[in-house]
């Protein structure tokens, strides 16, 4: 049994990390705050007025939306999921309100729940652990 411990392909040098998402038990490429696309190809999220739709940016669990006066779109997720539509979409069954490090758990603590680090790792439980 091979298990990947990376993200393949390779994510784009500076302007993209390597996340796992604990509800498929896959790695996938993300961009960094500022920047959208799928995190092996990343630009500003200021996009040139001519780009029309949202291109391959959004989640593969959201859809892209295109109103009246909006020719650029909007990732919204799909039903059932909750998130910013381009970095993240989660079931809403994850009560953790973003995506956990990989090596971090969504755990309750008090009355709200929040991603903890593993055991054996230091952090904010969502940035790095």
């Amino acid at each position: 049994l091979l298990v990947a411990t990376a993200c393949q392909p390779l994510c784009h040098p500076t302007l993209g990390t390597c996340r796992y998402n604990p509800l498929d038990g896959q790695f996938r490429c993300q961009c960094i705050p500022g920047y959208r696309g799928n995190g092996v190809t990343c630009t500003s999220n200021t996009l040139p007025a001519q780009v029309f739709g949202c291109g391959d940016y959004c989640h593969p669990d959201a859809y892209c939306l295109i109103t009246e006066g909006n020719p650029i779109g909007t990732c919204k997720c799909k039903r059932n999921f909750r998130g910013n539509g381009i970095q993240y979409c989660f079931r809403r069954s994850n009560p953790c309100l973003r995506e956990c490090h990989r090596h971090g758990t969504c755990k309750k603590v008090g009355i709200r729940y929040k991603c903890v680090c593993d055991d054996g790792y230091l952090g904010d439980g969502i940035n790095y652990c």
